[in-house]
Formats: C-alpha cells, sequence, structure tokens
C-alpha cells in the first residue's frame, strides 16, 4: 500500500474512531502529518495539565496504530500531539508540502471538475477528468475543512441551438427520427436521438453555412427572453417555442448527467471520506 492510501486510511479511520477528536493540518510540514489539541480539550475535565495528558495521548495512538498496522507514530511537542509516517517519503513529503502552500490559511476549497454538454454524451473524457477531480477532492479534505466539488454542467449555446435547429428540420437530416415524444419516450432514448441530431447537424453546417447563422439567430433570441429583455411581437411566439424545447432538453440532459454522476460517485460533498459504490441503477424524480 502506497503512502498515500496509507494517509487516506488514517484520515478515514481516526474520524470513526476516534469521532469527538479534532484533527488538523500541523503548522509545518517538519511537525508531521496531522495534529491534534486534544490535550487542551481534556485538561479541565481531567484536572491534569495538557502536555501530560499529550505523552498519554500519544502513547494511545501509537498502540492504536500498533494493533491497525498503520506506518504511522506519534509524539507530542508539548501540549500537541503530532502524527507523521515513520520512514520518510520524499514523493509524499513533496505532495503534503504543495498542499501546505496552496492552502494559504483558507478553511474552504472548491474543485471544478469538468464540464459535459448537451450536444454530446459522457465519454472517457469526462471520466478522466472527472476521477482526477475526484482524486483531489478527496486528498484536500484532508487539509482542509470544506471541500466541495462541481461539475459545471451546461454549454447550452450553441450546441442547443444545433439540436433544435435539427428537430425543426428532420426532413433535411435524413435520419431515421421524426420527432421526439418527450412525454413516453424514456430519458435515454430522448439523449439517444439529440446526439445523433447534433452530430448530424455539424456535418451538414460545412455544406450549409446557413443551418450555423439561424442557430446564432436562435441562441440569441433566447438569450435574449431568458434575460427579460424586451422582445418584438413576432419574436414573441418563437421565444415561447424555443423556451418549451430548452427547458425539456436542459431536464433531460440533467437527469443524464446526474444518473452518470450517482453512478460513479462523484461530488458526494457532504463527507469526502465516503467509501465509493456501484449504483446499478439511479433515478431523478
Amino acid at each position: 500500500m502506497t503512502d498515500l492510501s496509507n494517509l487516506l486510511r488514517l484520515k478515514n479511520q481516526l474520524l470513526l474512531d476516534f469521532p469527538d477528536w479534532e484533527f488538523s493540518l500541523p503548522p509545518e510540514i517538519s511537525k508531521g502529518v496531522l495534529t491534534t489539541n486534544q490535550a487542551f480539550k481534556l485538561a479541565k475535565s481531567l484536572s491534569k495539565p495538557p502536555v501530560e495528558i499529550a505523552v498519554d495521548l500519544s502513547n494511545q495512538l501509537n498502540t492504536y496504530f500498533g494493533e491497525q498496522e498503520l506506518p504511522f507514530i506519534s509524539q507530542n511537542t508539548g501540549p500537541y500531539v503530532n502524527i507523521t509516517f515513520v520512514s520518510q517519503n520524499l514523493e509524499i513529503e513533496s505532495l503534503i508540502s504543495n498542499l501546505y502552500s496552496f492552502q494559504k490559511n483558507k478553511s474552504d476549497l472548491v474543485i471544478d471538475m469538468f464540464h459535459p454538454n448537451i450536444g454530446k454524451k459522457m465519454h472517457v473524457g469526462h471520466i478522466r477528468s472527472a476521477n482526477l477531480g475526484e482524486s483531489m477532492r478527496r486528498i484536500a479534505g484532508l487539509f482542509y475543512k470544506t471541500v466541495t466539488s462541481d461539475n459545471h454542467l451546461g454549454d447550452w449555446g450553441i450546441q442547443f441551438s444545433y439540436t433544435t435547429w435539427g428537430m425543426k428540420n428532420f426532413e433535411k437530416l435524413d435520419l431515421d427520427i421524426e420527432n421526439i415524444n418527450w412525454d413516453k419516450e424514456s430519458n435515454s432514448e430522448i439523449i439517444t436521438k439529440c446526439y445523433k441530431i447534433y452530430v448530424k447537424v455539424n456535418s451538414l453546417l460545412e455544406e450549409n453555412p446557413n443551418i450555423n447563422v439561424e442557430a446564432k439567430e436562435q441562441s440569441k433570441l433566447l438569450e435574449k427572453g431568458l434575460q427579460k429583455l424586451p422582445l418584438e411581437k413576432e419574436e414573441e411566439e418563437k421565444y415561447k417555442e424555443l423556451y418549451e424545447v430548452y427547458t425539456k432538453l436542459i431536464t433531460a440532459s440533467r437527469t443524464e448527467f446526474l444518473d452518470g454522476e450517482k453512478y460513479f460517485n462523484l461530488n458526494q460533498n457532504p463527507y469526502w471520506l465516503q467509501i465509493p459504490t456501484k449504483v446499478e441503477e439511479s433515478k431523478v424524480e
């Protein structure tokens, strides 16, 4: 097991087996990977000096590390109890050192992970970014009070307009799609059709540049309406039609995305140490 895996395991087990203790990042890397001021919290109830209590706590942790076969050692520096690796590892020290410099006294961190859009299905590139972001979230959870991960879901710009243009011009696409039944078709069927439409419209752009012009006009009109800007009389009906498709398409896109997010157990922000589990089937109400 790598030092990083052991570090993650350590934080996991300490939170579970010592729920009343508070562990934080030491003021400098030479002090170790974690520290606790538990001795101060117990001093009054035990009527003992914090330094004396810290010695007892350090011995308690060392016994625990031995029983759990964790490669850590605990020692007190005055009233503080510091935890470090038994053996030195330059790679893990470099990682922790970088996190120290990155933290800059901040107690909260937000990680932006990946950005799927409605025009394409999620693919291996998205999963790569998701895995990297999820790894960063869990590692950062060792050092930050709160770590929130976020995926910028959307990019409902020209991709949306290409898709809606295709929905209005099925006869020009030469696809085995005549319509989309938003009420009766499953979300998966709807997304598959939207994907086919988007790909086909993209392939037509070079030979028919007017599609791009019309699509951009749709985007401008939709943006104008969403921003509550005044619409001309002839624009109002077009906007209503665009807005109806827009909301349906966003709902389908979000549902597909959230299902994928649950499947890979991403962005489970309430507790960074949550163990990933495969969700066989998930549905968004």
